[in-house]
């Protein structure tokens, strides 16, 4: 894998597409308490892709930061790009992430096993209303996981995390950690996730995926639209704002 032009491409093909997506709006009160009981347990919204035992070199896409309604107290509400095994409990991931203390971070976060975990969540977030390009990259540093942000290495330049496994899936989700926590977006303000593509076989390709809801009726999506672009949101609040 010629490794330079790999890490080139995913900003060109970024920069190229932006265009074609929002790039931002003026956020408005977003939040929006859903009303459901309260317990926690975790809801996945969104899509995957699978390359069918071949390995995943990348993932990004173009995910709007916004405001959501967390438990106090709560693990948070996230939207984010992973790249991860078929079948395992594996994973390294770019995000954001909205805590239930109130804040709102960049998330990175790789599980190369149950016993190695290695999270940083406490970098500043793009500003509500943005819509950043979140990346995720496998073996562009030779062994490792790295990310970028806006296509930008991220936090800083050479900053990676040791892969202990070989991707073969990439996702791109909201998730929340608790029932009642804000599935990202409202039936009136969905959350997209835009021009999201992933790295197989020497090059970049439509992301193409497959649509998925841990509870269709709470967290429905709309799409996948030209294999870029997927909806989401939750169907317990109306409005964002």
């Amino acid at each position: 894998m010629n490794r330079y032009y790999f890490a080139i491409s995913a900003v060109i093909v970024a920069l190229l597409l932006g265009t074609f997506a929002p790039t931002s709006h003026v956020p408005r009160a977003r939040a929006c308490n859903p009303g459901r009981s309260v317990y926690d347990s975790t809801f996945f919204d969104g899509w995957y892709r699978s390359a069918g035992g071949i390995t995943v070199g990348g993932v990004y896409a173009k995910i709007e930061n916004l405001d959501v309604y967390v438990v106090p107290g709560n693990q948070g509400t996230s939207a984010w790009v992973m790249l991860t095994r078929t079948g395992e409990s594996v994973w390294a991931q770019i995000g954001w992430v909205k805590k239930g203390d109130g804040s709102r971070n960049t998330l990175i976060q790789v599980k190369n096993s149950s016993t190695s975990v290695t999270t940083r969540d406490w970098d500043p977030a793009k500003p509500l209303g943005s819509y950043p390009y979140y990346t995720v990259l496998y073996d562009n540093t030779p062994g490792t996981f790295t990310f970028q942000l806006d296509g930008s290495p991220w936090p800083y330049a050479g900053y990676s995390v040791a892969a202990g496994f070989t991707p073969t899936e990439g996702q791109i989700f909201g998730e929340i950690k608790n029932n009642n926590n804000q599935m990202p977006g409202a039936t009136s303000d969905v959350l997209g996730f835009f021009s999201a593509y992933t790295y197989y076989l020497g090059s970049w390709h439509t992301f193409l995926g497959n649509a998925y809801s841990s509870h269709y009726s709470d967290f429905p999506y709309d799409g996948p639209y030209s294999g870029t672009t997927l909806y989401i949101w939750d169907a317990d609040c109306a409005s964002n704002g």
